[in-house]
């Protein structure tokens, strides 16, 4: 089953690696190059929606496989992935629906929004440097 665990690392690498591409270095050079905000914002917005996308189905996946593999409340791996997972959806049905720049709560939920992608963020970034198979004894 080493093409079994070869393809979660690569759908862990491409989900938690776009979230970070995404947030951490395309969006800033969006608004530092484009000089035009609400161009920046507009496909920033569009490339969030992509990443989402993206999470959605890999962490899905993941999740699922997660559970088939280790069926125990315990398994605190699909957890962590289940929250990734349901944060993305949250921002992305919820609150981005809601995110009309220029709107007077624009600012508050994209505060929320930012929030989100943080703790997504750092929770990808556990189960990268955690792996995703328990360590054999």
């Amino acid at each position: 089953m080493r093409w079994m665990a070869a393809g979660e690392r690569v759908l862990l690498t491409l989900w938690v690696g776009s979230l970070w591409t995404a947030r951490y270095v395309v969006a800033p050079l969006l608004f530092a190059q484009l000089g035009e905000p609400r161009l920046a914002g507009a496909l920033a917005g569009a490339m969030f929606t992509v990443v989402a996308h993206i999470g959605l189905a890999c962490g899905g996946v993941l999740t699922l496989v997660q559970w088939l593999q280790r069926p125990s409340l315990r398994n605190w791996r699909a957890w962590v992935m289940l929250i990734m997972v349901v944060l993305i959806g949250a921002g992305e049905f919820g609150i981005r629906r809601y995110m009309v720049p220029g709107a007077p709560d624009f600012g508050r939920l994209h505060g929320i929004a930012q929030s989100i992608f943080l703790v997504v963020s750092l929770l990808g970034l556990v189960l990268v440097a955690a792996g995703l198979r328990a360590r054999r004894e």
